[in-house]
């Protein structure tokens, strides 16, 4: 299993590109609520879309077990884990996607607009 940064899935998810770009550009200049409140707002999304795939791939791979399709072996959740990531990954990349995050963005906006206290 990989390990992700905010910063990663900021590039992954679907946001507009220039959207993406304004958020990581100023990530670091942001105060410590706001990167906290931008990367509860991106990991909640992430996982939420995550749990959605792979209790899909799950059901699937048990399904292709009982033809005898698919090994329920110790390596078996380690493998619906990597083609769930991977499965993602290629989603997000695609410009096409149907995933709407339109809300993540704005309470993303919402945070970048707060004014930053030192």
């Amino acid at each position: 299993m990989q390990t992700q940064t905010t910063q990663d899935l900021i590039k992954m998810l679907p946001f507009k590109e220039d959207f993406k770009e304004d958020l990581l550009k100023n990530y670091y200049t942001l105060t410590d609520d706001q990167r906290f409140g931008i990367e509860r707002i991106v990991w909640d999304y992430y996982d939420a879309l995550y749990e959605i795939r792979l209790q899909k791939n799950m059901q699937l791979a048990k399904e292709r077990a009982e033809k005898n399709e698919e090994k329920l072996d110790h390596d078996f959740y380690a493998r619906i884990n990597t083609q769930t990531e991977q499965e993602l990954q290629e989603e997000f990349s695609d410009t096409e996607t149907t995933v709407d995050l339109s809300d993540a963005r704005d309470e993303l906006e919402k945070i970048l607009k707060k004014p930053q206290e030192q």
